[in-house]
């Protein structure tokens, strides 16, 4: 990766940083796209070299949290994993929705359904499949190795 790429990297990462500061506190509404550039100290215009609008930074704000708290869940449930891996879920969904409750910038995801379901589908896909193909191998789950895909996107729209 050369120099100019690094920079080009740091400076999203930065944006995105802000933007999850100002969302968090005040919402994805009342963010406004000079708070984020001036708080990540780039210019105005350099935000559309980088994201459409308000709307594409709030959805990439959201993957991100979305990784952030996949991680997160596999280290808060790593130790009942190995003793009581039925719990796994149910604890990792409790984790999710006590942050979302918190955050005004959850309000403004759970108004577009379809953004939050599709995004946390593929964002904690890789962990929730991971977790029923787990409760298969263990007999705790009754689902069919060509039903947990299916059984993945249903649970996340309940």
């Amino acid at each position: 990766m050369g120099r100019m790429e690094k920079k080009r990297r740091r400076t999203r990462a930065r944006l995105l940083e802000a933007a999850y500061a100002i969302m968090s506190q005040s919402g994805v509404d009342a963010a406004k796209i000079q708070d984020v550039t001036e708080y990540a100290d780039v210019g105005f215009g350099t935000f559309y070299n980088y994201f459409k609008s308000k709307d594409d930074l709030a959805s990439q704000v959201l993957d991100c949290v979305i990784d952030d708290f996949g991680r997160r869940n596999v280290e808060a449930t790593r130790e009942i994993r190995a003793s009581n891996p039925a719990l796994v879920m149910p604890i990792s969904i409790r984790l999710v929705m006590r942050e979302a409750m918190r955050s005004p910038m959850w309000q403004w995801w759970a108004l577009r359904p379809d953004l939050l379901v599709d995004r946390m589908t593929k964002g904690f896909g890789p962990f929730g499949l991971r977790d029923l193909e787990d409760g298969i191998t263990r007999k705790i789950l009754k689902i069919s190795r060509e039903d947990v895909e299916a059984s993945w996107t249903l649970l996340m729209w309940v």
